[in-house]
This record gives structure tokens, C-alpha cells and sequence, in this order.
């Protein structure tokens, strides 16, 4: 993601969480800034940059250069376990779409990476609202393609990634390992509608970033929080076609409808739920994200997946 007018950068974080020494391979998708312990990088497939952590030790990487600057793809290898969060300082969603906000997410490893996904759309804030996905490719010629075909097919190597925007949901199928990221856009995106609570004649929601998961990785059981002094907070279920009547939200059996997506075996409920914990509950594995909006202000994050290679 990418931000307009202001020198705010993307980043990647990398904490060591073994004990030992972890060394860490870092090979770029776009220039990073100098600071204490990391030198100037550049992008280049050929030179990986090499760092060695000490357990607890955070290696913080930012974007240089032009504003445009964007670390998706960049490639992190490590000989023991690390844990990866990415994101940006300040991102447009589009780019020149008001307002600019922080995203965060811890990353999931590419062993773990899938090749069915269902894209569950945000509840939208109007009918003009399209929420942003990217597609991030784990091996080389890999077909992606999805249905409905709100956008594609993609053949992509290694790295490569692609953008579009959807205001519905949709599945993916590719033929190797995927990413599949999903991202609010800014609070005035085209055609927004201002919010009675909003000061300022803007509207609810900003940039928020989370990851999808798998379908290989849903479960059968959910525990999650929704944050106190939101307007509005949700949770978006994914369940094979005709199941979510066997979903329970807090003991109770869901009252909201499940929408089909497309011609695909899947459905998707988009339940306003109350600031709290939550706990759901079904007879078969099911896919959660969770997520709320404010005046200029937004998060998203998945409610949690079987994480498995």
C-alpha cells in the first residue's frame, strides 16, 4: 500500500523467537532506508541481504525513495523460526482516496499458504464501496483465477502479485500457493457517504489491512474480541453452502442470512455484532474475519485458522 503526499513508509517487521542466534535473509521488492544495524538495500533477486538476530531482537525495514514504494513480495528466509508483521505508517487506499491510516498484519509463513480462498467482502458502508485484494504468488506459474470473475485469470511467478477490487465476495483457485490480502478503503472513497456521527462531513471506516485465510485452515471453534468505541463492529463467516445453520454466535443460533457466493459451495454472513468476546461455534470448519469502523478509523483481522503446512 502507498500513501500520498507525506513521508510515511511501508515497513516489515521480523522478530527472532528462538534462543540463539537467527539468521535472516532479507531480498527486497523495493529500496530500503538506512537506520541503526540496517544498511541501504536495494532490489536486487541476485544479493540477499543477511542479518543475524538475537532471541527478541526486531529487525524494522522501511521503504526509501519514492512514495510509491511498496515492500509486497519482498522474500524473508530464516533458519529458525521467526514471526513476520507488515504493513505501512500511513497508507491511502487507493492511493488518493482521504484519509491516510496505519495497517498492520502479522504475515502468515508460505508453507502455510493455500490455493482456495474465499474473498468475504466487508459489510459495505454504501453501494459505491469496493474493497481492495491482492493476490501474492509462492512458486512459479501459478494460476489464479476467480469466481464470480470479478477480476482475471492471473498466471504469476514467484513474488509477482496483482491488485483489483471487488464489492461482492468471490473465491480463488490457484494451481500453487497464494496470499490472499484484503484492505478497506479510506473513509472518502468515491462516492462515500458522510456519517451523522462524523464531524467534518466525512464518513466511517478507513484503511484497515488483514490477511485471508485458507480454506484449509478454518476451524470448528472461534474465541475473539471486538473493541470498545466503534460505531459499528462485525464478523464475516465463511460456511460450506447450507452449514450455517449449525453456526452458534455466543450459544445463540445465527439470525442473519447466509449469501451464496456466486456459484461456489460457500456462503457468507455478515453479522453486526457488540463490542466484547465473542465465541463461535460450528458443526463444520468455518472461515472468520473480524472487524469495525469509526469516524476516519477502521481495523480488520482474522478470527483465527488451523495453520498447518
Amino acid at each position: 500500500m502507498r500513501t500520498e503526499g507525506y513521508a510515511l513508509r511501508g515497513f516489515v517487521a521480523i522478530v527472532a523467537v528462538e534462543q540463539g542466534k537467527t539468521q535472516v535473509q532479507v531480498t527486497p521488492t523495493s529500496p530500503v532506508l538506512q537506520g541503526v544495524g540496517v544498511q541501504a538495500m536495494l532490489p536486487d533477486p541476485s544479493e540477499p541481504y543477511v542479518f543475524e538476530l538475537e532471541q527478541g531482537d526486531v529487525l524494522n525495514l522501511e521503504t526509501d525513495g519514492a512514495q510509491s514504494s511498496d515492500l509486497t513480495g519482498t522474500l524473508i528466509l530464516s533458519d529458525k523460526k521467526v514471526s513476520v508483521f507488515g504493513g505501512h505508517e500511513c497508507a491511502n487506499v487507493p492511493l488518493g482516496t482521504n484519509y491516510c491510516d496505519h495497517i498492520e498484519q502479522q504475515l502468515i509463513p508460505v508453507p502455510t499458504w493455500g490455493t482456495h480462498y474465499i474473498g468475504d467482502a466487508f459489510k459495505p458502508r454504501n453501494a459505491s464501496q469496493k474493497d481492495v485484494f491482492r493476490v501474492l504468488a509462492g512458486a512459479d506459474n501459478v494460476k489464479v483465477t476467480v469466481n464470480p470473475a470479478v477480476a482475471g485469470p492471473y498466471i504469476l511467478q514467484k513474488g509477482q502479485w496483482v491488485e483489483f477490487y471487488s464489492g461482492m465476495s468471490f473465491e480463488v483457485v490457484a494451481t500453487g500457493p497464494v496470499l490472499l490480502g484484503h484492505y478497506l478503503q479510506g473513509s472518502n472513497y468515491a462516492g462515500f457517504s458522510p456519517h451523522p456521527q462524523c464531524s467534518f462531513g466525512t464518513g466511517i471506516g478507513d484503511p484497515a489491512m488483514t490477511v485471508v485465510l485458507p480454506v484449509s485452515s478454518y476451524q470448528t471453534a472461534y474465541t475473539v474480541l471486538t473493541p470498545e468505541s466503534y460505531i459499528e463492529d462485525y464478523i464475516n463467516i465463511v460456511a460450506p453452502l447450507g452449514a450455517g445453520k449449525d453456526v452458534f454466535l455466543d450459544g445463540e443460533a445465527l439470525s442473519g442470512p447466509f449469501v451464496p457466493v456466486g456459484m461456489n459451495p460457500f456462503e457468507v454472513a455478515i453479522v453486526p455484532v457488540k463490542p466484547g468476546v465473542h465465541v463461535l461455534t460450528s458443526a463444520v470448519p468455518i472461515g472468520l474475519t473480524v472487524y469495525g469502523y469509526d469516524c476516519d478509523v477502521s481495523y480488520a483481522y482474522p478470527g483465527g485458522g488451523k495453520l498447518v503446512p
